[in-house]
């Protein structure tokens, strides 16, 4: 299973948003649309580039959040649902390794995001 060693249990939402974009974490306003070719390119390549980066712990893709330049956030939430399965099955037709990740939707603030979870493991 790809997903196992991955807590599932909490997760500091507060602390990410906290954090500005960098090496081990991005934002994404909106959810990848799975169904276009050119936005499943775009996903694997965005884990891909997290999964690369070296670090000492996981690294996070945040989707539903708008990141500003100021460093605050907007909350815009995901408008569509996907599961991990889909994700996995995505980066595993474009990516060889493929990275261990887990995708969870997290409820916060009224809203869901998306967390994805790569491991410095592969």
């Amino acid at each position: 299973m790809m997903n196992e060693g991955f807590s599932t249990g909490y997760i500091d939402i507060d602390g990410l948003l906290r954090s500005p974009e960098s090496r081990v974490v991005d934002y994404k306003a909106t959810m990848y649309n799975i169904s276009d070719e050119k936005q499943k390119r775009n996903f694997a390549k965005d884990v891909a580039s997290l999964a690369n980066t070296p670090r000492n712990g996981d690294a996070y893709l945040v989707l539903g959040v708008k990141k500003n330049r100021d460093g605050s956030h907007d909350l815009w939430g995901l408008d569509k649902e996907v599961d991990d399965n889909e994700l996995q099955s995505i980066a595993s037709s474009f990516l060889e390794p493929v990275p261990r990740f887990l995708y969870q939707a997290i409820p916060y603030q009224g809203v869901t995001l998306g967390l994805i979870s790569i491991s410095t493991e592969n």
